[in-house]
């Protein structure tokens, strides 16, 4: 069976506007970035960016998520358009995620129409972190030391592994501000982690 055959195959939508369907696609991507900057997975992106696509009115969206970018190929009676938008900067806010979620379900009830859609997506964006860098760094610091303490490890451990931790998010998040490729982020993080949480062994402190 031909490609063009399996399409003709899919029950087509009513045909939509060069506005309309540049919104959809605009406003999907708008919605994928978003996800892929707080910490979703890539299915949760995928399911949701073609949720939003479908739900304003296209026949399909194929969507690829890469680790810092969103490609979509919206379809409409035959009428294809990709367009791919990068995602700089990544960090974790469930909020945002469940709420663009909802938003993908909301559309698909027929709650939203596409000009509501980019209010409420405009009012995600502007959600802010719940918690400020050093508030995150302690946290994660405290995380990693309480782990060590309960694999068996002493003080020095502990102070070690806090400090290997705390350093190496702060690390993390001043390469994110600068907009640094992940896998250099990845090695310089744990290079900055592995160094400082070896002191104890290597002045044999613990």
């Amino acid at each position: 069976m031909k490609f063009i055959d399996i399409i003709d195959a899919r029950p087509h939508k009513p045909m939509l506007s060069h506005d309309e369907l540049r919104d959809v696609i605009s406003l999907s991507l708008f919605a994928g970035q978003m996800l892929l900057q707080n910490g979703a997975d890539t299915r949760r992106v995928e399911e949701t960016v073609h949720r939003l696509g479908t739900g304003l009115g296209a026949d399909w969206l194929d969507v690829i998520v890469l680790p810092d970018a969103v490609i979509v190929t919206t379809t409409n009676n035959h009428e294809f358009r990709t367009k791919a938008r990068r995602a700089p900067g990544r960090g974790v806010n469930m909020q945002i995620i469940a709420d663009i979620t909802d938003l993908s379900y909301r559309l698909g009830r027929g709650e939203l129409d596409r000009f509501q859609l980019r209010v409420e997506l405009r009012r995600i964006s502007n959600i802010g972190s719940n918690y400020n860098r050093w508030v995150i760094v302690g946290g994660v610091g405290l995380a990693c030391a309480a782990f060590s303490r309960l694999f068996g490890g002493d003080w020095p451990v502990f102070v070690a592994t806090l400090t290997a931790a705390g350093s190496a998010m702060f690390v993390r998040q001043e390469l994110l501000r600068r907009q640094f490729n992940d896998l250099l982020i990845v090695i310089a993080t744990a290079f900055v982690a592995g160094c400082i949480a070896s002191i104890p062994a290597a002045f044999q402190l613990s």
